[in-house]
């Protein structure tokens, strides 16, 4: 068994403490109000050691017959705080379980918070509407995580749908100006 194994093993205990069902090696899910959110734990062989990243999802589920990466969230402990590196270089049994803490310590600081902040589209509407939320998620483009939070507006009150969906739309407009500008 490798270290990239046990450091598997190691995840597979982590994310049943975390409330998460193992699926598949690497792979954790639990389910959520309208949707679920998933841990992936990324394990790359290289040439004399293993990249190691961790991957936060919270996925909504917007139709009956409409995929729940439809409507996905997903970024990683660098996202959310470019202080944590990128990926952890996993380079046998030595490193295991520092870089096992590591994981541990990202969970506990950066990804636990968010997908506690995101459980319900509400939660995820409040945290996307936080000034730099956009880049802090992992997406082909600084408004795509705004165009599929209006999506999630049909699951607040009706009182504050408007004002909400207004906000987001704004935010889009904001950015593809000053995008446009500095191209």
């Amino acid at each position: 068994m490798s270290a990239a194994d046990d450091l598997r093993d190691a995840f597979q205990g982590l994310c049943a403490g975390w409330g998460f069902q193992f699926t598949s090696p690497g792979e954790a899910v639990r389910d959520i109000s309208h949707g679920r959110q998933r841990l992936h734990l990324h394990v790359q062989p290289r040439q004399s050691f293993w990249r190691v990243g961790l991957i936060a999802r919270t996925s909504f589920l917007i139709g009956p017959d409409v995929n729940e990466y439809v409507c996905s969230f997903r970024t990683s402990p660098h996202s959310l705080n470019p202080s944590w590196p990128p990926a952890w270089k996993l380079t046998g049994p030595a490193t295991l379980s520092r870089v096992s803490e590591g994981i541990q310590r990202a969970y506990a600081e950066e990804i636990g918070p968010f997908l506690e902040q995101t459980r319900t589209p509400e939660g995820l509407l409040r945290w996307l509407r936080q000034e730099d939320a956009p880049l802090r998620l992992v997406s082909p483009s600084a408004t795509q995580p705004l165009r599929r939070g209006l999506w999630l507006t049909d699951h607040l009150p009706v009182q504050e749908r408007a004002a909400v969906h207004h906000g987001l739309r704004e935010r889009i407009i904001l950015i593809e100006q000053v995008m446009n500008r500095n191209s």
